[in-house]
Parts: C-alpha cells; structure tokens; sequence
C-alpha cells in the first residue's frame, strides 16, 4: 500500500537525525502523504478536495462525538481574529468546509483577499506529550520548508495547548490543494491502497527526489532551527 510506503521512506531517511527535535518520523506523516501526492499528478487529478463533513461518521459514534465536542469546544470567531493580525488585518471568516484525522481536525480560513490558509485544530485535549508532539510538527516543517525543495506548507501561527483565547491547540498554515494520497485517483475503494499502474513510474521518481532532499538534512547528523521564529 503506497501510503505504508511513505510513512517507511520517510522513517528510513529521519533515522539519522537528532531524536530531541524529531522524536519519530510520525510527526511527518500529516504531510508527507499529500506533498508527495502534489509532487506526482497533475492538477487534472484534483477536481475537488475531500472534505467529509461532521455527519460523516454516524450519530453516536466515538468519531462523531470528537468532531462535535471539537467544534464547539472550539472559539472560531477568536481563531479569525488571530488569524487576521497574522495577515495584515485583514478580516476572514471560517468556511464550511470540514474534515479530519485521527488526531486532527481541519477547516479552511478565507480572508478578504482570496487567499486561505488551513485551520488544523487538535481534536483532543491537550496534555504535555500532546503539546511536545505538536512543537516537534512544528520544528520539523520548518527544517524540511528551509532546507529542502519540498512543498512543506509554510506555518503562519501555531499554539502548542488549549491555554488561549481559541481554546485549543492548533495550527494555522498555508493551503496547498489537493487531497492525500489514498483519495486520490478514485479513492480507497478504486484502487484498494495501491499505486495505479499508470501513476507507478512518476510516483517512485517523486518519491526519490523526496528522499534525496531529506539526506540533506542529516547531513551534519542533527537538525538545528534557525534565527526565524513563528509568531504564536
């Protein structure tokens, strides 16, 4: 299953690096699916993003009790005011637009302009390892953004715990469209996990040249953050 293959890539190429910034290459796995996938097909491949929605999962379901506890925990009008004095002032508003993760759920911002980052709100409350997770998330796509060619997308604010005025942790960054691999082409139920035929050759050359970029990293065996600081 090509998302198996990723994750292992990934794992293979991180081993080297320092463990007190990146503990595990797990904190990777919510981009490196979609990057990849952007990396290998064309835009023709990406008609609409897979947005799920909260009634995806059925009422009373574990699933749905997260998502629904998570939207209203959530202060989405504070999380636009933030989000605003990120970008100039200008005035957003939260779109309808909704899906999630295991851990994360995910909701697009649209400012005046056009221009739209994306919400990534931590489904659960926050604890010590929750928090030392995402900082980790954080550091590590900064070190990818700034040091690679990958197409990691770049963080405009983030908060580490649910001590703010949005009440809980969450990312805001930039938005790439596009869906992660197992959406794409069809789907899960199309392609059943595996690489199309047609997609193998393009994909497993992406897929190196992600690999080459990331032995950069390792380079001096150990990743260090530069003088540049996200605003949070």
């Amino acid at each position: 299953m090509f998302c198996h293959y990723l994750l292992a890539s990934f794992a293979k190429c991180l081993q080297p690096l320092d463990t007190s910034v990146v503990e595990n290459h797990f904190a990777f796995h919510t981009f490196t699916l979609k990057l990849a996938l952007q990396m290998t097909l064309p835009d023709l491949y990406f008609p609409g993003q897979n947005w799920k929605g909260t009634d995806f999962y059925p009422d009373g379901s574990p699933s749905r009790g997260l998502l629904d506890n998570c939207m209203k925990a959530t202060n989405w009008e504070a999380l636009c005011l933030y989000a605003s004095t990120l970008n100039n002032s200008i005035e957003c508003r939260i779109l309808p637009n909704i899906t999630n993760g295991q851990f994360h759920l995910v909701r697009l911002l649209e400012f005046e302009n056009q221009s739209r980052w994306i919400a990534r709100i931590q489904l659960r409350k926050s604890t010590e390892r929750l928090a030392k997770k995402l900082q980790r998330e954080v550091d590590a796509m900064a070190i990818v953004r700034e040091r690679t060619n990958i197409p990691v997308p770049q963080v405009f604010g983030y908060e580490i715990n649910d001590s703010n005025s949005v009440g809980a942790a969450f990312i805001l960054m930039e938005f790439l469209p596009g869906n992660v691999a197992m959406d794409a082409d069809g789907g899960y139920k199309t392609h059943n996990g595996e690489i199309p035929p047609q997609h193998k050759s393009n994909f497993y050359n992406k897929m190196a040249q992600v690999q080459v970029s990331t032995l950069i990293l390792s380079s001096n065996n150990a990743m260090h953050l530069s003088d540049k600081h996200y605003r949070r």
